[in-house]
């Protein structure tokens, strides 16, 4: 911190873009694990526009259930 001088401008937009990517950049640890069990991709084209429907399932299981496991080749129980 500077002594008894405000910031400048361009400090604090430095400062406020520095803890954004400090924040994309650290992986949030909540203790619970999330496994995709599915995925599944529809594409259709028509006169040039193509729709693409992705849908995505998956298991969230909080860490502190019996079922959480560490291991991403087991799945969690049912």
């Amino acid at each position: 911190m500077t002594t008894g001088e405000s910031k400048s401008l361009m400090r604090s937009v430095g400062e406020f873009f520095g803890h954004i990517i400090h924040a994309i950049k650290t992986p949030a640890d909540d203790g619970s694990q999330v496994t995709e069990i599915h995925r599944e991709v529809k594409e259709t084209t028509c006169e040039g526009v193509t729709l693409r429907r992705t849908t995505i399932d998956e298991i969230e299981v909080p860490g502190d259930s019996p079922c959480a496991t560490k291991d991403q080749d087991t799945p969690p129980c049912p």
